[in-house]
């Protein structure tokens, strides 16, 4: 391998493949070895997964848990021959985030067709975003959401390719239908991801009217609208089966409100933040999203700018048509955010974020055409490549190493320890809210009183539902004697403990 530093791009693409084998590598290493334990959010989800039926999961989650049915699912049809075990719970979220590294990288080449040295930035503002590293290998939906972005921006891609030239083969215009037709069913922020796509080919299928010279124009437009129209048809039987219940959860929308939304006298500093919080939130740590939001709300602007000058002028061609759709899908999502209906939340608008990053592309490439304003393209180029590649690398190995890691993974590994050996003897559990360190605090919705212990021991994959370990709530072990005397008659021992240390109680 010759590199020399006359050719940067191509030490930027070593340099960016050797980040996403790591990344793709420690994941694969957390999913096989037992070395993150779960947390409050992931405890809810596997609590459904574990003590609802297939046919349970489609109707209300317990502790305000909303997750795309058919993904939870697919989920629960892994994990439960396995008794739900740490790998089959770790495996889904990590296969999708992979699949959404290795399509981000193909649409990198897809979307900037030309060498270009600013291209692996889509690829790196992606996948360091703190969505996606901090739900990596998470049991939750976040990753898929990320994914289905991207897929949604592939689909745009065949359609522009159809709008422009007619031609597709048989099999790419079938998977294209049948992609419409299945992945909504899998996120409830793709029906969002998938709404410029509309806006954007309708706009083409003007021009397209438009254009005198074009024969067989309208064999054209019925074969670029016919799997947007299955795209209509599948959204509105998710809606009906599963976004329904999520709308109805006043529970959610309470919790939004409160925590998520604006106020309902209207506030220009709120408003503000939130505007500011879009673009920083692309970013992982302080500095990065301070970074990311100095740059990003620019590029919106500037996108804006742009789009009004040629919009009316010509036919937007694949680049053009890419970044209308970027900005129709920040402006819905700024739209809905003022309207109460979307809040302005990372881990919930991971969606935008390769829209962000197309727009953060073109306005760095824009400034970089400039000769009195190159060098602080390149910059910035630098100062984006060096940081996200560090964040990566930084992100997953401050994870595993700080006290408050090492404390989680002493809690679970006794704690597993302890319910095979309660299982083994056939003892009940008395379990203190010190399992569920650090979130002692969390309220246990839909209530608001601290998280018990006792449904939370219940997660773990080494509790084994079809053996009926009872599990029993324990305030503080300074009430153990008290709490001893409330136990059923015959009870003759019992195995207690505070999540990091557990003893054999024996009752007389």
């Amino acid at each position: 391998m010759n590199l020399k530093f006359k050719d940067p791009e191509k030490i930027i693409r070593y340099t960016t493949l050797m980040t996403l084998i790591f990344m793709v590598c420690y994941g694969f290493a957390v999913v096989l070895i037992q070395i993150k334990p779960f947390w409050v959010d992931e405890w809810r989800v596997i609590y459904n997964l574990k003590y609802k039926d297939a046919q349970h999961l489609w109707g209300p989650l317990d502790y305000m848990q909303q997750f795309p049915r058919a993904y939870l699912e697919l989920v629960k049809a892994f994990a439960a021959p396995f008794n739900y075990s740490y790998f089959t719970l770790r495996f889904p979220s990590y296969l999708v985030a992979t699949c959404t590294i290795l399509l981000s990288y193909r649409l990198m080449n897809r979307i900037y067709l030309r060498d270009h040295f600013n291209k692996f930035l889509f690829v790196l503002i992606l996948v360091s975003s703190f969505t996606l590293t901090e739900y990596f290998v998470q049991v939750k939906q976040y990753t898929m959401d990320i994914l289905l972005s991207l897929v949604g921006i592939a689909q745009l891609l065949e359609l522009l390719k159809i709008a422009a030239s007619g031609v597709v083969t048989k099999k790419r215009y079938v998977l294209l239908c049948v992609s419409f037709l299945i992945v909504p069913f899998f996120s409830y922020t793709y029906p969002l991801a998938a709404l410029p796509i509309y806006g954007v080919i309708f706009l083409q299928s003007l021009w397209l009217i438009k254009d005198k010279e074009l024969k067989n124009k309208f064999a054209r437009l019925r074969k670029l609208w016919l799997p947007l129209i299955f795209g209509v048809i599948s959204l509105g039987i998710f809606y009906r089966i599963d976004i329904a219940q999520v709308m109805v959860d006043h529970g959610m929308k309470a919790f939004w409100q409160k925590n998520m939304m604006p106020p309902h006298s209207f506030s220009i500093a709120f408003m503000g933040r939130a505007f500011y919080e879009l673009f920083a939130q692309v970013g992982s740590g302080d500095l990065f999203m301070v970074v990311f939001a100095v740059v990003g709300i620019p590029s919106f602007l500037f996108a804006i700018w742009q789009g009004s000058r040629f919009i009316s002028k010509h036919r937007p061609d694949r680049s053009e048509s890419l970044r209308i759709y970027a900005l129709l899908l920040l402006l819905l999502t700024i739209t809905l955010f003022a309207l109460g209906k979307l809040p302005i939340e990372s881990r919930l608008n991971a969606f935008t974020v390769p829209s962000v990053a197309i727009l953060i592309i073109y306005f760095i490439s824009q400034v970089k055409l400039k000769p009195l304003s190159r060098r602080l393209a390149v910059g910035i180029s630098v100062v984006l490549y060096i940081g996200l590649i560090g964040n990566i690398f930084i992100s997953f190995i401050t994870a595993i190493v700080s006290d408050e890691h090492t404390k989680k993974l002493a809690i679970y590994v006794n704690t597993e320890n302890a319910i095979v050996f309660a299982q083994e003897n056939k003892l009940p559990i008395l379990i203190t809210p010190g399992i569920v360190y650090p979130y002692e605090n969390t309220p246990n919705y839909p209530s608001y009183d601290p998280l018990p212990g006792d449904w939370v021991l219940k997660t773990y994959p080494a509790f084994k539902t079809d053996q009926k370990t009872k599990v029993y709530a324990l305030s503080d072990m300074k009430n153990l004697k008290e709490y001893l005397r409330q136990l059923p008659a015959g009870t003759k021992a019992v195995l207690a403990g505070d999540g990091l240390s557990y003893h054999v109680v024996m009752l007389r």
